[in-house]
């Protein structure tokens, strides 16, 4: 008998490393921790006589959902650490941050033994305001917890999966574009829910747009680089939400670009010589792995993200992104433009581990929880 942590899996290259991470930090001779998709471990939860869960999935729509799921870990003595996998970074100027954050969360959805977990001050202040019941922390983003002698680094480093070395990694993040590519209802589905709020369907077609534009302009410098470097091995990961096939097609015949959606972000940067992204999260965990990153951004956009600026260098041009991926670069947090991102991440503002502020919380959480009867063995 044992007690129980629940941790969710939404996009298995994004979170699985973190999670068994924060896992060896929890697991002990009285507690199990139970990594599995989000849905089966919803499915399992009536199994267990308590537990905690840490993760966002008991709201699959964030607010837009209703309070089933959270109602079947709270009638089965689950308290919930609300923890957002994806980011905090966020597109526009800060009254879309508090836009999509009022959106992600409602904190009075959450009782007084759960727990809210901030990537940072930012959203600490903004879930504050609201005067929950449940307490908030600031424990920034344990993506990013990937520093010299870390524990997700060494696992990296002691077991690689990805043979090549030394290429120019290319990340996509085109998620209001490309992903309606495949899916045009869904996109659809969101005006819908607009009902009459013209304001909110208009943001959203600025998004598409905005997105579009973006991945078009890609598109090109990407092929300007193929031509132009005909020697130097080129890897194109895009988000794990697009449509993969989009670029594959693009590029079709191009014999130096290799397109995957294979493994994590940080196992790509780990290898590779440059980063060239635009305004991604992965410009984050590139600079923390010491990485020089090129930040493309050929136009002004309504919606553009210009966070990572403070830590990467700005190309508008494809000749302007040739020139610097032949030239060292080095990866440097500017004080005045990351201002922001120390709001919005503790990661750059102190050294502290995520994974272990996070676990600690949990350990408390769990002095408070019975251990369970169920036989892991049966599930």
């Amino acid at each position: 008998m044992k007690k129980i942590v629940f941790l969710p899996i939404e996009t298995e290259t994004r979170e699985l490393d973190a999670k068994m991470a924060l896992a060896s930090k929890l697991v002990n001779d009285d507690v199990d921790c139970i990594i599995g998709q989000h849905n089966l471990l919803n499915e399992i939860v009536h199994l267990f006589d308590g537990g905690i869960y840490i993760g966002k999935n008991i709201f699959l729509d964030a607010m837009k959902s209703t309070d089933e799921i959270r109602d079947s870990y709270k009638d089965n003595n689950f308290s919930i650490l609300w923890y957002h996998e994806e980011g905090a970074i966020y597109g526009g100027d800060e009254d879309k941050w508090r836009l999509v954050l009022e959106e992600l969360l409602d904190p009075n959805r959450l009782f007084e033994d759960d727990v809210i977990l901030c990537w940072g001050d930012f959203q600490k202040d903004f879930f504050s305001r609201s005067n929950p019941q449940a307490d908030i922390h600031v424990v920034g983003g344990y993506r990013f917890d990937i520093k010299e002698n870390s524990l997700i680094r060494k696992l990296l480093q002691t077991n690689p999966r990805i043979t090549e070395k030394d290429y120019v990694l290319i990340n996509t993040n085109f998620t209001a574009g490309n992903h309606y590519l495949k899916d045009a209802a869904s996109y659809k589905a969101q005006q819908e829910d607009s009902k009459n709020d013209l304001t909110n369907k208009h943001r959203l077609l600025v998004e598409f747009a905005d997105d579009t534009k973006r991945m078009g302009f890609f598109g090109e410098m990407i092929s300007y680089l193929l031509v132009q470097n005909p020697n130097t091995q080129f890897v194109l990961r895009p988000h794990p939400t697009e449509l993969i096939e989009f670029w594959e097609n693009l590029f079709h015949g191009y014999d130096n670009i290799k397109i995957t959606n294979e493994y994590s972000a940080v196992e790509w940067i780990d290898r590779c010589s440059f980063v060239i992204q635009s305004g991604c999260t992965t410009a984050l965990e590139s600079y923390c792995l010491g990485k020089p990153i090129i930040n493309y951004y050929p136009l002004k956009l309504a919606n553009g993200i210009d966070l990572t600026e403070g830590l990467s260098t700005l190309c508008k041009t494809p000749e302007e992104v040739n020139q610097q991926i032949n030239s060292s670069l080095q990866s440097n947090l500017e004080a005045e433009k990351g201002h922001h991102l120390k709001s919005l991440i503790s990661n750059f503002k102190n050294d502290a581990s995520s994974i272990q502020m996070i676990a600690d919380i949990a350990k408390d959480s769990l002095k408070k929880k019975n251990k369970t009867k169920t036989q892991l063995s049966k599930i």
